[in-house]
């Protein structure tokens, strides 16, 4: 019979392999350790300007996001991409932001503050006790220059107007179409002495220009002032109404301010 072979424990069989394993892992793990050291920190390199750019879209509506997202710095290709795609949506939300506020306030023929608009700027005013004067403007005769020129030609005549408004007017003052042939002038901070003049040199250009009609328009005006008149805004929509009303019926053509003890 041919001799058993020789066995060995099995823990001596394996110590060559596990100390070759050992020694593999004294050598290797450091350099493991600084992989996944390099990968977190390139992870979040990657995902650092991902989240700025999450997070100023969510607060986008702030006119100041534009300005943060220009300065996130955006490494890689799809970052950049990214962020130019948000700065052009952003720059697109806003400008049609601005036109539907610009449509909403704006009177489309004369470019001229709205009637709602005017409310709510004297509301304002009132609530801030913020003094002003308010001119009442309309044009004499315009049904006449409708009937006889048309109404493509008055409409020329309404913006002819607007744009001696604007002539006479601070950037602090508020033109506004209150309807029809009918417009106002908020002047701030103004007395209705004061007003009373912005207004009389706006009658007088008026007189002495030729409108789009190729003859001379004229408008007739009425002038109140809050508080020192009323402090109450429909009582000065109806203060300056019947001024505007008076200066009609005196003529035409001239400036009737508002006096309290005449009420």
């Amino acid at each position: 019979m041919s001799p058993l072979p020789s066995q060995r424990p099995t823990n001596k069989a394996l110590a060559p392999a596990t100390e070759m394993l050992k020694d593999m892992i004294q050598k290797w793990l450091p350099f493991l350790f600084l992989s996944l050291l390099i990968i977190w920190w390139i992870s979040i390199k990657i995902a650092q300007p991902l989240h700025q750019l999450a997070y100023y879209t969510e607060n986008s509506t702030e006119n100041s996001q534009e300005e943060h997202i220009e300065k996130v710095v955006a490494w890689y290709y799809e970052a950049i991409q990214l962020k130019k795609s948000l700065l052009h949506s952003l720059v697109f939300l806003h400008n049609r932001v601005n036109y539907f506020m610009y449509q909403a306030t704006t009177d489309p023929l004369t470019k001229l503050t709205n009637r709602r608009t005017m409310d709510q700027q004297m509301q304002n005013w009132a609530a801030n006790r913020v003094p002003f004067s308010i001119i009442l403007l309309d044009i004499d005769r315009f049904k006449r220059v409708n009937d006889t020129y048309g109404h493509s030609v008055g409409d020329e005549v309404l913006k002819f107007l607007a744009e001696q408004m604007k002539e006479v007017s601070r950037q602090t003052d508020i033109c506004c179409r209150f309807g029809g042939e009918e417009f106002v002038i908020l002047l701030p901070y103004t007395d209705k002495t004061e007003a009373f003049h912005v207004a009389e040199r706006l009658r007088m250009n008026m007189e002495s220009s030729i409108s789009p009609c190729g003859e001379i328009v004229t408008i007739s005006i009425g002038v109140s002032s809050y508080p020192t008149c009323t402090s109450e805004m429909t009582k000065l929509i109806e203060q300056v109404d019947e001024c505007l009303y008076n200066a009609k019926k005196s003529g035409r053509n001239r400036t009737i301010v508002f006096e309290p003890n005449h009420e």
